[in-house]
């Protein structure tokens, strides 16, 4: 409780500790790993997934972040489908820590993921463009981190090794 009392009156934010489900634990079990999706907002009103990139830490990173490694998803299967690599260009076949192929893996309820992140852009039409970043909890419920309007399509865009301006105004 006074713990409770100094973050309040320091103006800290207290947020729960998530407990990641193991399929995304093994990969790299000291960050919280992600799953970044792009959705944009069409014009009919309806949210589309243009891209998706899974992130994990290396080394004694405790965020997927910075110097962690992406690699990007198949939209319609959840099925990484590109060797990992970071901001810097080193690509990684496998994760360096855990060994575990990036190409070929399947993110773990992939349908219920699409729906999850479709379903926040709805809450929010009017931000047409979201870079979202989710993470699987012990339970097998996805769990959102956040949602990024400003920037944030690097790691879609570098594990594809395209641009994506013209995947977004198809669907704008």
């Amino acid at each position: 409780r006074q713990a409770w009392e100094a973050a309040i009156t320091q103006q800290y934010i207290a947020e729960e500790i998530i407990e990641q489900n193991k399929s995304f634990s093994t990969i790299h079990p000291e960050s919280v790993n992600t799953v970044r999706i792009l959705t944009v907002i069409s014009s009919a009103k309806q949210a589309v997934v243009v891209a998706a990139a899974f992130r994990c830490g290396i080394g004694r990173s405790i965020t997927d972040n910075g110097d962690g490694v992406f690699a990007a998803v198949d939209v319609n299967s959840g099925i990484v489908c590109t060797y990992g690599m970071t901001h810097f260009h080193e690509v990684y076949r496998q994760h360096p820590q855990s060994g575990i192929d990036f190409k070929g893996y399947k993110i773990p309820f992939w349908e219920k993921l699409v729906k999850r992140a479709k379903d926040a852009a709805l809450l929010y039409p009017r931000l047409r463009l979201v870079n979202w970043d989710w993470t699987l909890d012990s339970e097998g419920k996805w769990v959102l981190i956040e949602g990024n309007t400003e920037g944030g399509i690097g790691p879609c865009q570098e594990s594809l090794h395209k641009g994506l301006k013209r995947e977004i105004m198809r669907n704008f």
